[in-house]
């Protein structure tokens, strides 16, 4: 039995395997954010259970995203 991953970890090899139907199949408070390089995405997704919401602003070009406004 090899070591146990870390929550970061875990919801990585979800997503190279669900992509964004990764959201569908997450359980309690989860955010997360997902660049991939090559294609020029970002995925911005937090689980229904989610405690904190997620705001973002695109702007000149650039991505914010935070869990509060103020950031």
């Amino acid at each position: 039995e090899g070591p146990a991953l870390s929550n970061e970890e875990l919801l990585l090899r979800a997503w190279l395997r669900w992509r964004d139907s990764v959201i569908d199949r997450l359980t309690g408070d989860a955010a997360f954010a997902a660049l991939h390089l090559k294609r020029g995405e970002l995925w911005l997704g937090r689980s229904a259970l989610a405690l904190r919401p997620l705001f973002f602003r695109l702007d000149g070009g650039g991505v914010a995203f935070a869990s509060h406004p103020q950031a």
